[in-house]
């Protein structure tokens, strides 16, 4: 009994690693294939409701990332509510990387929704990260923890030009 127990439970293992999509070293992936300053990253798959919401400031570039190393990548759509207000929207496809970029700036300050669409009906699942791209944006000072950073808010403001 023991051991039809644990080839059992061997044997689910093996399909969970050889099935599944997004069970991927999140951090070698990122540190490959995005540039910027991290700000978050999350699964998507076909069967989830296909919308995410993020909060964007005015002025500020983001990239969008979207990872897919196990399969061919599916096509991604981007709308939604103020998707209308993302300017200077670049849009990059590497499809022996298996990488899509969407850079943009937000043209006002707010909530975004933005709706994705795989297009397959296939069982597929892909890493989005999202960076900030305009780094030399940031206030001069130090900033002690990555909140400040994201928020652009240091703790120590210098005054003087460096």
């Amino acid at each position: 009994m023991k051991t039809i127990l644990c080839l059992l439970i061997t044997i689910a293992a093996f399909q969970l690693a050889a099935f599944s999509q997004c069970g991927v070293n999140h951090k070698e992936l990122l540190d490959k294939y995005c540039t910027g300053v991290y700000l978050q990253h999350q699964e998507l798959d076909n069967a989830s409701n296909g919308k995410v919401s993020f909060l964007f400031k005015e002025g500020d570039r983001y990239a969008l990332y979207f990872l897919n190393p196990s399969k061919k990548l599916p096509e991604f759509m981007l709308t939604g509510s103020k998707a209308t207000a993302l300017k200077d929207v670049v849009r990059n496809v590497n499809r022996r990387d298996n990488i899509s970029l969407f850079a943009f700036t937000a043209d006002e300050t707010g909530e975004y929704e933005l709706s994705y669409k795989f297009g397959t009906n296939e069982d597929a699942c892909v890493l989005m990260a999202i960076y900030l791209q305009n780094l030399t944006l940031f206030k001069p000072g130090v900033y002690s923890n990555f909140e400040e950073m994201k928020y652009n808010n240091p703790s120590a403001p210098l005054e003087q030009k460096i």
